[in-house]
């Protein structure tokens, strides 16, 4: 999704015109991705767990508030 990536995309794509364009597999396993430290993603992973955990808590609520506000627009919209 980089300006770098894309160049290392295209420059691993023989051809000249983009609709020609081919990826053999080997060069496209050649590019090099970097990746964030193992540190960063087990800190990323446990905010996500967090944040699911968040979401579990909060859906009977969010049940209650989606009922009530149908309930409010009916009553405010219908004849």
């Amino acid at each position: 999704m980089t300006a770098d990536g894309f160049a290392k995309v295209l420059q691993a794509s023989p051809g000249t015109a983009a609709r020609n364009k081919t990826l053999k597999a080997d060069n496209l396993m050649a590019i090099r991705v970097p990746v964030p430290s193992m540190a960063q993603q087990h800190a990323f992973e446990e905010l996500c767990q967090q944040v699911q955990q968040i979401r579990t808590k909060r859906a009977p609520q969010a049940a209650a508030l989606n009922a009530l506000l149908s309930s409010l627009l009916d009553r405010f919209f219908k004849p």
